[in-house]
């Protein structure tokens, strides 16, 4: 039921009267705030539904249609446009959630097969190495011998080890240029 004062406040915002849209914004938006906080939990959001749906209001003013009083009829506004913030809310973070996890398969993707190419690349450059020079190669890095185990398994000097991994270190420099 309307009173005498809301009938006549209905008919001016029917009319386009911005006064009477402002008198009612001064008169219920705390409390419409407070019900949309309860619902939403923050109240920047909840201002937010206040504001959209005064705006509602506004855009319907001509074919207004309220049963029940505006105080009511705006908390149902107001209830309406909380909970559809949060649908788009829910709606928006899934999206998010999905977009983080095809980025995440296809960084993982990519990363596994850049590291199956470079070790390919790593492969094919240690076969380019000498015979003598790959096999104290493999033996340095692989077996995980020392230079003097390598010199004293292969019967060479340690000085001939050295001299082996650093030409085998300098030509896998070179060929594996673009992954360094």
């Amino acid at each position: 039921m309307h009173s005498a004062e809301e009938i006549l406040l209905l008919d001016r915002l029917r009319s386009g009267d911005q006064s009477a849209l402002k008198m009612l914004y001064a008169q219920h938006f705390s409390a419409l705030v407070k019900i949309a906080t309860n619902l939403s939990g923050e109240t920047t959001h909840a201002k937010d539904a206040v504001q959209n749906a005064f705006i509602q209001l506004w855009a319907k003013r001509a074919t207004l249609q309220i049963e029940i009083g505006l105080y009511p009829y705006l908390r149902r506004m107001v209830i309406h446009e909380v909970l559809a913030m949060q649908r788009k809310s829910a709606r928006r973070s899934s999206l998010w959630q999905k977009r983080a996890n095809v980025k995440t398969f296809h960084t993982d993707v990519e990363e596994a097969l850049g590291e199956k190419e470079t070790k390919a690349a790593i492969s094919a450059a240690i076969d380019t190495l000498p015979e003598r020079c790959s096999e104290i190669f493999k033996l340095s890095r692989f077996s995980e011998m020392t230079y003097v185990e390598i010199a004293e398994a292969l019967d060479i000097s340690v000085k001939t080890v050295e001299n082996q991994m650093g030409k085998a270190l300098k030509i896998l420099r070179e060929e594996l240029e673009e992954y360094l």
